[in-house]
């Protein structure tokens, strides 16, 4: 017994010396290093304008470095910064933008393109107006409606403008837009080329909210209040809900009759109902669906004049019943009354009838609408004693509108030819066809 004690005993030891040789022999193996997949990252600058496009991590600077290249899925923020005298036009790569920041995900090779505008002196105002609750934002950045619903651009510059409804309304409609795109107008965007001072109304539907009452269903529609020109006011309803003012849209139970009624400023005017109601007095709506209407206020001109005088503001204007008015087409004011500025179209058709041994009757048709009379000149063909030959000479003038003439100098055997010509302020026309006769 004793011996297969000793015998285990002996073997325990041979294993476990054995396993301490074998650990003390055995070489580390390094670590296995991991391979990073990375990407790059390349920025461009477009447009007139001047700036730069810096990234939060190292890597871009663009003014010099517009190349990086980071491993795969890091998420980089560019920023760009413009120079005096430019603009940050727009973003285009980015995953998404807010403001100047542009937020890329670098999961493949990705390039992001910041376009920098020159600031013009040449600029105009477009404003967006909503109807119900959504944000417009703008493809040029700028508009973010919401809260920034006026921005200025320089002229021609074409804004994309896209609709984001809140919770609970769906888009609806455009109306100021120079072009729509989209399959439908509900998933539309609209275009506005900035040439003028523009305004834009997009209109966001509420979705009919339904109330359970045991087996009983209330439908409710929208009515929106859109107030707009130079002057102020405010539009309030019979009922609860309408203090436009501040407070433009709410629900009613369908099947209400509501009644808005305008409330004029003092120096302002109503001028009149235009969407779901016409006319100038109270507007009757019945619910039955969403409703939109929009009320223009203007001021009550205070703009007073002295006649004869013309306005030194627009010299298209001259002074009647000390109010402005404006001249015609062609036309500006000069010592308070509008003369032409375009000389005035030839008269044709001159004929000869009534020829005598002293006279001759010319008719003639009048195509202009400025002259001041017609100029008729007479050229003798024949020697006749007392008269020039051969040159052309002014007879006599008629007033304006006047389309005949008697010549009663013209001599028996003589021959003589005829044109006309209209006149203004401005100068002469062209001459009329010539005529020739003989007494």
């Amino acid at each position: 017994m004793i011996n297969i004690n000793k015998k285990i005993i002996y073997l325990a030891t041979f294993l476990l010396v054995a396993l301490l040789l074998i650990n003390s022999c055995v070489r580390k193996l390094p670590d296995k290093k991991v391979i990073e997949t990375s990407y790059t990252l390349n920025v461009n600058l477009a447009g007139d304008g001047v700036g730069v496009v810096v990234s939060n991590f190292m890597g871009i600077d663009c003014g010099t470095t517009c190349l990086h290249d980071y491993n795969t899925d890091t998420q980089v923020m560019l920023i760009a910064t413009p120079a005096t005298g430019s603009i940050l036009g727009s973003w285009d790569g980015c995953d998404s933008v807010s403001g100047d920041t542009c937020i890329v995900t670098i999961n493949s090779a990705k390039t992001v393109t910041a376009t920098f505008s020159l600031i013009s002196t040449d600029q105009h105002t477009l404003t967006i107006t909503k109807v119900g609750s959504g944000t417009i934002v703008s493809d040029i950045i700028g508009i973010d409606c919401g809260t920034d619903c006026t921005e200025s651009y320089n002229t021609n510059a074409q804004v994309t403008l896209t609709a984001i409804s809140s919770t609970g309304y769906s888009f609806y409609d455009w109306i100021g837009c120079d072009s729509i795109t989209g399959t439908t107008i509900y998933d539309s965007t609209c275009i506005v080329t900035v040439d003028a001072d523009k305004t834009v109304t997009a209109t966001f539907n509420s979705i009919n909210n339904y109330s359970s009452n045991n087996t009983n269903s209330n439908v409710s529609y929208t009515l929106d209040v859109v107030k707009q020109g130079t002057g102020s006011g405010t539009i309030t309803s019979d009922l609860v809900g309408i203090d436009c003012g501040t407070d433009c849209t709410e629900n009613y139970t369908s099947g209400t009759s509501v009644t808005l009624t305008p409330v004029v400023s003092s120096d302002s005017t109503f001028i009149g109902w235009t969407g779901d109601c016409s006319g100038t007095s109270t507007c009757i709506l019945t619910m039955d669906s969403y409703k939109s209407v929009t009320a223009t206020f203007d001021l009550i001109s205070t703009s007073v004049c002295t006649a004869p005088s013309c306005n030194t503001n627009d010299n298209t204007q001259y002074c009647s019943n000390n109010q402005w008015v404006n001249c015609g087409t062609s036309e500006i004011c000069s010592s308070g009354v509008c003369v032409t500025t375009i000389a005035p179209a030839a008269p044709s058709n001159l004929q000869t009838s009534n020829i005598g041994p002293n006279t001759v009757t010319l008719t003639w048709t009048d195509n202009s609408n400025n002259e001041n009379g017609f100029k008729i000149e007479r050229k003798t063909s024949s020697i006749i004693i007392g008269y020039t030959t051969g040159v052309w000479g002014e007879i006599t003038t008629v007033n304006t509108d006047i389309t005949s003439y008697t010549d009663t100098s013209i001599v028996a055997g003589g021959q003589y030819q005829y044109r006309i010509r209209a006149y203004n302020d401005i100068g002469n026309s062209a001459y009329s066809n010539t005529v020739s006769l003989t007494a």
